[in-house]
């Protein structure tokens, strides 16, 4: 890999109420309610995630073969971030690098 992909975040469309049990350092934890920001879905980030899945490629993988974080790779699956350069490049990396 010679290029570094560079990521271009996306504006949420809203936000959704969220709940769940919050762990803290101090070993305490309590179960709160947040709002969160929802995103539209994004139909390459979509097909890019039925293609890791289909090639049996995890998360933590891809992300090692694209360069980037697993949290990264997720959010361009869930559409909260768009590749600058374009989707054809990361579907050729995963191709190519495997």
């Amino acid at each position: 890999m010679t290029d570094r992909i560079e990521l271009d975040p996306i504006a949420p469309i809203g936000t959704r109420e969220a709940a769940g049990f919050v762990y803290y350092s101090d070993g305490s934890g309590e179960f709160r309610a947040w709002s969160e920001p929802t995103y539209p879905p994004h139909p390459e980030g979509e097909r890019f995630r039925a293609a890791r899945v289909a090639a049996g490629v995890s998360l933590r993988a891809a992300a090692k073969l694209l360069g980037l974080r697993p949290v990264d790779v997720s959010n361009l699956e869930q559409g909260r971030v768009v590749p600058r350069g374009g989707w054809a490049a990361l579907h050729e990396r995963m191709k190519g690098d495997r």
